[in-house]
């Protein structure tokens, strides 16, 4: 998606704790997303404004042998955003997410989904 110039967060994989510092500089500091790789509807997803809050999630990870991403944390997204399914070139589905209220970015049961079509195109 990035390379089809489509606005996407920063993001990085963990796998062991001593890779974190450099994962959250590299989506661009504090505060960030963190994200289970298995976590769903909101699962496993924390927004975290501390190193140690990050380093806790990680190794708390690694002992479940599990991998996160580090996601770089977009304010102006106001508990919104679109989940696109994308198959080779083209854009096949796609709907808009809310979270509920008093849940920041975590997409879940308890949120609101619906289908979303792209505006048309601008002649040029």
């Amino acid at each position: 998606m990035a390379q089809a110039g489509l606005p996407i967060p920063r993001t990085a994989i963990i796998a062991r704790p001593e890779a974190l510092y450099a994962a959250v500089h590299a989506v661009g500091g504090l505060p960030v997303v963190v994200k289970l790789i298995r976590g769903t509807q909101g699962r496993g997803v924390v927004l975290a404004r501390q190193l140690g809050t990050v380093n806790s999630l990680v190794r708390q990870a690694k002992s479940r042998n599990q991998h996160v991403l580090i996601q770089e944390y977009i304010a102006e997204a106001s508990g919104h955003d679109i989940r696109a399914i994308v198959v080779g070139d083209r854009c096949v589905a796609a709907m808009e997410r809310h979270a509920a209220p008093g849940i920041s970015g975590a997409f879940t049961l308890a949120g609101r989904q619906r289908r979303w079509t792209s505006p048309p195109k601008r002649p040029s």
